[in-house]
C-alpha cells in the first residue's frame, strides 16, 4: 500500500465513512490513476476534469458517476487539500431509468433456484426487510430483537434503523442458524470466520435468476429485491414516509423511528408483512 493511499484511508476513517463507501472511493481514484497511468497526486485539474467528462460521456449510470465524482473529490479536497473550482461545477446526471421490481411470484421462483440455505435465507431477508446487500451480508446474530420482532440495521453512513422482521422469515432464520450456530454472524462464510462475501451473493443470485427463466427485459439483481419490497408496500398503500424510514433513505435519529412507527402502525405492518412474506 502506498503512503498516499494509506493517508486517504485514514482521512476516510476520520470522516466516518462506511467501509463500503471507503472501498468505492478507493476504486474511483484507482480508475483515475489507471486511466492516465500516473499517480493521482501528479494530475492537474484539467486532467481530472477531462476524465470525469469522459466517464459521463460514456453513459455511466447516475450512481456510478456519483461514486466516481465523490471519491475523486474526496481525495483531492481532503487528502491533498486541493479544493479546485471543478468540484463546485459538477452536477449529477438525471436519473433516467426507473428501478425495476419483481412480482412476489418471480421472487419465489428465484429463491426456489438457490440451493445454498444460507444464501437463500439472506436473499429472503433482503426482500422481506428491504435491505441493501451489504447490510444483510454483515448482519450479526444480535441484530435480531426477538421480543419485538424487529431487525436492527446499520446502514449507509453508519445510520441505524429498525425494521419489522416478518415472523415466517424469522422462523426460517432460526432454523438456518441452528444448522451453523455461528456465535457472531447471521450469514457466515464457508469457514465461519467472517460474514458472507457480497460478491459470492451476487454470483449466486445471478445464477438463480437465470435458472428462473424470467422475461428477457428483467434485469434482476439482489438490489431488485429491495425495490420489490418497497413496491409491495406501495401496493398495499403503506404511507410513503413510513417506507422511507424502513428503507433508511433519510438521516433520522433512532427515536424518530418510534415517533413515526407508533404501536398501532408497527402492529399493522407486522400483520401485513407476515402475510406478504409467507412461503419464502
Amino acid at each position: 500500500m502506498t503512503p498516499l493511499r494509506a493517508r486517504m484511508i485514514e482521512d476516510m476513517k476520520l470522516a466516518g465513512l462506511a467501509d463500503k463507501t471507503q472501498e468505492v472511493y478507493q476504486q474511483a481514484v484507482r480508475g483515475l490513476a489507471k486511466h492516465y497511468r500516473r499517480p493521482p497526486d501528479q494530475l492537474s485539474e484539467a486532467e481530472v476534469r477531462r476524465y470525469l467528462l469522459d466517464v459521463r460521456e460514456q453513459g455511466a449510470a447516475r450512481g456510478t458517476f456519483k461514486t466516481c465524482h465523490y471519491g475523486i473529490q474526496f481525495f483531492y479536497r481532503q487528502t491533498l487539500g486541493r479544493d479546485w473550482p471543478l468540484f463546485k461545477k459538477i452536477r449529477l446526471p438525471k436519473q433516467k431509468r426507473l428501478p425495476q421490481a419483481l412480482s412476489h411470484a418471480e421472487v419465489q421462483r428465484i429463491l426456489g433456484n438457490v440451493r445454498n440455505p444460507i444464501h437463500k435465507a439472506c436473499f429472503a431477508l433482503i426482500y422481506a426487510c428491504g435491505l441493501r446487500i451489504s447490510e444483510a451480508a454483515t448482519l450479526e446474530v444480535t441484530a435480531i430483537d426477538k421480543i419485538n420482532g424487529l431487525l436492527r440495521i446499520l446502514g449507509k453512513g453508519n445510520k441505524e434503523r429498525l425494521v419489522p422482521l416478518p415472523r415466517p422469515v424469522h422462523d426460517g432464520l432460526r432454523q438456518m442458524w441452528k444448522a451453523h450456530r455461528n456465535p457472531r454472524w447471521l450469514f457466515p462464510n464457508s469457514w465461519g470466520t467472517g460474514p458472507l462475501s457480497t460478491n459470492v451473493l451476487v454470483r449466486t443470485f445471478a445464477d438463480a435468476a437465470q435458472a428462473a427463466n424470467l422475461p428477457a427485459q428483467r434485469r434482476a439483481t439482489p438490489h431488485t429485491l429491495r425495490h420489490s419490497y418497497a413496491t409491495r408496500l406501495f401496493e398495499k398503500k403503506v404511507d410513503t414516509r413510513v417506507i422511507q424510514l424502513l428503507l433508511g433513505h433519510q438521516s433520522i435519529a433512532t427515536t424518530a423511528i418510534y415517533t413515526h412507527l407508533t404501536e398501532p402502525a408497527r402492529a399493522s405492518l407486522h400483520q401485513l408483512l407476515d402475510k406478504l412474506m409467507s412461503g419464502l
